[in-house]
């Protein structure tokens, strides 16, 4: 409603007589203004739009009909309730406004109670309106803020993604966050001049708890922050990390995770997996006799039983060795056809049985076109890593 303490009323009659009854019907109650043709009432409206317009149906120049099309053809004054004031012969008019906006009618002459009714009832349904249009901007406002500020946190994230790697290895990854803020992390890093370290966690859910999770998660990893823990030990830092965040202190989130140590004098690469979806690994003398591996090991999702126990796997790189390490929203995706991508469909686009495994770039391109989109429900966290050389 507008910003003085009465309702502000506009009278548009070209009939002064007319004018005169509301007024004084009206005046003590409301804040009356007065238009005597529809071009006069046009100009005011734009001028203040008032809470309610009654409006006459017959009038020279610019009829009620065409004041009527005017307001509720336009965005910002189709709100305003218009009560149409009519004759009796005039009622298949009536009808008409009312099939075209109009919220009520009133006959002349006026009833003085019916009169106040229909008017209360108009400015009350307006007021409403008014109010749910306010409750509205507000949450659009606070949405936007809330999408700035996911935005801003996932460049956050994605700020404490490793830089590409070069050298004996080499390593390539692709993260497209989904349209929520979700719960990937990933990373890797020499431990020292012979381990080099690779993870891929996904926390449960999505939004900030679980982003802050996965933050916590790999910055402990990073920085080595797990007392007594031999971290060229895939089940022992698996063992500490699940002891760490129980998710019973961890607003009942839980994640995967998959851990791996390749020993680069050896070629011998260590793993442990807490209910992740296993890395796939090329592996053999040649590109052209590469062979692959499911990188399985068993063990729960982190947090679920204080008790669970880890293993550690193990597979010797061969001259030609490259591991796929990914979240399952690489490949839990909706094909156009309803049904969704599995794990071993996504094995296959790989490069089985293709005879050599695809890089990254052909892998994200595959993936887009099998769902139609470039847009993830859920996080895409892919890892690319190759081992060409052995160290003397």
């Amino acid at each position: 409603m507008s910003d003085t303490v009465e309702p502000v009323v506009l009278v548009v009659d070209d009939t002064e007589t007319n004018v005169d009854i509301l007024l004084e019907l009206l005046g003590d109650e409301y804040d009356v203004r007065v238009a005597m043709d529809g071009l006069s009432a046009m100009e005011q409206i734009a001028h203040q739009a008032p809470d309610l317009v009654l409006l006459d149906i017959m009038m020279p120049g610019m009829s009620g009909i065409e004041v009527l099309e005017k307001l509720k053809n336009d965005l910002h004054l189709r709100h305003i309730p218009v009560i149409m004031i009519s004759a009796v012969d005039e009622m298949k008019t009536v009808v008409h406004c009312i099939e075209h906006g109009a919220e009520d009618y009133l006959q002349k002459p006026f009833e003085p109670v019916l009169l106040r009714a229909r008017i209360r009832a108009s400015l009350e349904k307006k007021r409403f309106h008014d109010a749910e249009q306010d409750y509205l901007r507000t949450i659009m406002e606070t949405q936007e803020i809330l999408n700035d500020d996911l935005k801003e946190a996932a460049e956050y994230v994605r700020s404490l993604l490793p830089e590409p790697l070069s050298g004996s290895v080499a390593a390539r990854w692709r993260f497209i966050p989904s349209t929520h803020l979700g719960g990937d992390a990933f990373g890797y890093y020499w431990l020292d001049d012979e381990h080099f370290v690779i993870f891929l966690l996904d926390v449960c859910g999505h939004g900030v708890g679980a982003a802050l999770l996965s933050i916590s998660i790999m910055n402990v990893i990073r920085s080595g922050s797990l007392p007594g823990t031999d971290f060229t030990d895939p089940s022992a830092v698996l063992d500490a990390l699940n002891k760490r965040f129980q998710m019973d202190t961890q607003h009942d989130k839980y994640f995967t995770a998959w851990y791996g140590v390749y020993h680069s004098k050896t070629g011998l690469l260590t793993y442990g997996n807490a209910g992740h979806p296993p890395p796939v690994l090329f592996n053999g003398p040649s590109e052209k006799e590469a062979l692959v591996h499911k990188l399985r090991a068993p063990g729960q999702p982190i947090g679920w039983e204080l008790e669970s126990v880890y293993e550690n796997d193990s597979c010797q790189c061969d001259d030609f060795a490259r591991l796929y390490v990914f979240s399952d929203g690489v490949y839990e995706i909706k094909k156009p056809a309803g049904a969704m991508l599995t794990y071993y469909e996504f094995v296959q686009l790989l490069g089985v049985p293709a005879g050599h495994p695809r890089g990254i770039d052909e892998i994200v391109s595959s993936v887009c076109a099998l769902q139609g989109s470039e847009h993830f429900v859920d996080d895409f966290s892919l890892l690319e890593i190759n081992f060409s050389e052995k160290s003397d």
